[in-house]
């Protein structure tokens, strides 16, 4: 299995004097290839720190980050940009589509290639949203923006997807048919999802399962329930 992200020693700290708060305390990481992993904590205990350092959003105050094989702390930010443009994949829970484009058009935008339309609504009737692709987000359904947003993430074949609470926003059912759709993608297409969540029927679902608290990873494990048995 080749690796996609390799995190060594990785601190995280914000403020200075009195304010200064250690977001991340020496985090040691591996994701492989193929990877379906949750990581949940309680609020404040460094997920989106951790998720926006492996996403190249934000940088350590020490230790190594290594994504896609490339250490990523001597990348500047035109490569850092051109690394999350092509290798990596983001889900937030808020959506963050663009009001004015389309779904279409948002699934679309992550892509610089002159023939790109046909992939796009292939992947968007991957994700459930044939027939939809001409709507604007105000006329979707939160669970359809969410399913933009997963093809977004993965219109460009990334080498890993990571989510920010995906199912934070939409009603149980909804949550449960969009964590069936990120199985799919992981299993037949073979695409990389590391996710933070506070709910426990979604970690029931993961292959893995990380306990982060304070900034530390206080448990890694194995679930071997964690597949599409739910379905």
């Amino acid at each position: 299995m080749a690796t996609i992200v390799n995190l060594q020693e990785v601190t995280k700290d914000y403020g200075q004097g009195q304010a200064l708060t250690h977001a991340l305390r020496g985090v040691n990481l591996v994701i492989e290839a193929g990877d379906f992993t949750a990581m949940a904590g309680p609020s404040g205990s460094g997920k989106s720190t951790l998720l926006n350092i492996m996403g190249g959003l934000d940088r350590p105050t020490s230790g190594r980050v290594q994504v896609d094989g490339r250490e990523i702390s001597d990348l500047s930010n035109t490569e850092l940009g051109l690394l999350r443009r092509d290798r990596l994949g983001f889900i937030f829970q808020s959506y963050n589509l663009i009001p004015v484009l389309t779904a279409l058009e948002n699934a679309e935008y992550v892509l610089m290639l002159q023939e790109r339309r046909a992939r796009v609504r292939e992947v968007l009737a991957e994700v459930g949203l044939e027939g939809l692709e001409n709507r604007f987000p105000r006329q979707l359904s939160g669970g359809q923006q969410q399913r933009v947003a997963i093809a977004r993430a993965i219109v460009s074949e990334p080498a890993l997807v990571l989510a920010d609470e995906p199912t934070a926003n939409v009603d149980s059912k909804t949550g449960m048919a969009l964590l069936d759709l990120m199985h799919r993608l992981n299993e037949e297409k073979g695409v990389t999802f590391f996710f933070s969540t506070h709910e426990e029927a979604v970690m029931k679902q993961a292959r893995r399962l990380l306990q982060l608290e304070d900034g530390v990873i206080l448990n890694d494990e194995a679930n071997k329930n964690g597949d599409r048995s739910h379905s």
